[in-house]
């Protein structure tokens, strides 16, 4: 998940065979998202005729279907048509083409170097075709971090203990396995957990304090996380003491933030993690007293 969260839990069967079925690519469906570089009205009408003729037979539908466009969709048709066809070419570019695919865009968002050209290619793609791209970004994540669990971590103590908070602040998805659309078996959060600890470069403990805190970060793309905490150090000048005490140790529920908007709120995110930060010790104090 990109730090938005949708509208009801999402379920998953527990058991071995459910947990490979959740980590498998999903099977690419005919009405699956296709890249158009115009996510425009007249364009998603592209995309929805392009759905409604794959598969169809009766010509007299489909001809229906193509007249219902105006010329210059018929010629977008067109070339997405032989786009499509040419599905399994050669990539030779990053940029988004018309006619790619989610598994096609994942492997293109693979290619990229840095932060910078990631953010820059999000951009780039609409919200249903970038959930969807996302959705095999954690399909990919779960396969990682079911490698990692299977070594031996020095950390494995602390990652257990982020885990138990996890658990307790999310029963329901800790149960389940899924928040949302998003992994979060005991594998996943530990995952998250280490590269947290990467992104942050502290020691295990303080990834402890922020899990126990807010375990809000461990249900979010870590790379996300590792965006939002580069934003986050740059609005601070590079004084990550600073933001840590004063942003993410107070408030970690920041780091699901959108990056490119730390900067010019910097000031109300500190009233705010403080705030947070306040309410929270006030909460302690009372439940001593139950």
């Amino acid at each position: 998940m990109l730090g938005a969260a949708g509208s009801a839990w999402v379920p998953a069967s527990s058991g071995a065979a459910s947990a490979a079925a959740r980590r498998r690519l999903p099977a690419r469906r005919a009405g699956s998202e296709v890249f158009l570089a115009d996510s425009g009205p007249k364009a998603r009408q592209v995309v929805e005729a392009y759905k409604k003729l794959v598969g169809e037979k009766d010509e007299k539908v489909a001809a229906e279907v193509i007249q219902a466009l105006d010329p210059e969709q018929r010629v977008t048709l067109k070339r997405l048509i032989e786009a499509k066809g040419g599905a399994g070419r050669e990539i030779t570019t990053t940029d988004p083409e018309m006619g790619d695919l989610p598994e096609r865009l994942f492997k293109k968002l693979q290619m990229l170097k840095t932060d910078e050209e990631v953010i820059a290619w999000r951009r780039r793609i609409d919200p249903k075709m970038a959930q969807e791209v996302q959705e095999l970004i954690e399909v990919h994540q779960a396969e990682l971090a079911d490698k990692e669990a299977a070594l031996e971590h020095a950390d494995e103590a602390e990652a257990q203990q982020a885990w138990e908070y996890f658990k307790k602040q999310f029963p329901q998805p800790a149960e389940n396995g899924r928040y949302f659309t998003t992994p979060v078996r005991e594998a996943d959060i530990k995952y998250r957990f280490r590269r947290l600890r990467e992104a942050l470069d502290v020691d295990a403990a303080v990834v402890v304090q922020i899990a126990g805190k807010d375990a809000t970060p461990f249900v979010t793309d870590p790379d996300f996380i590792r965006r939002t905490w580069k934003a986050i150090l740059s609005a601070c000048d590079g004084d990550k003491q600073d933001a840590l005490d004063s942003l993410v140790l107070k408030h970690p529920g920041v780091l699901i933030a959108k990056g490119e908007k730390i900067k010019d709120q910097l000031t109300q995110a500190r009233i705010t993690a403080s705030a947070i930060d306040a309410a929270s010790g006030l909460k302690n104090v009372f439940n001593v007293f139950r």
